[in-house]
């Protein structure tokens, strides 16, 4: 299980590092964004402008999918 959260980490650390490296290279150019807020299996979708909002409502959606039959797949 220590595992499971050492690779997360990793994965959030490398993510932050993709943004800085990202951003970095952007002079003057407009960068949108956009995050999900997942309370249970409710998404609350936020976004910078209106094509970032509807990428990560579809990534929302895919994960919210992806939850719900993971979650009934061990229920037998």
């Amino acid at each position: 299980m220590i595992w499971l959260i050492a690779f997360g980490t990793l994965l959030v650390i490398t993510g932050f590092i993709l943004l800085a490296a990202s951003h970095a290279r952007t002079r003057g150019e407009y960068v949108g964004g956009g995050a999900v807020v997942m309370i249970g299996p409710i998404p609350i979708v936020l976004g910078t402008d209106k094509r970032s909002t509807i990428v990560v409502m579809v990534i929302a959606a895919i994960l919210t999918l992806i939850g719900f039959f993971i979650t009934h797949s061990f229920r037998g």
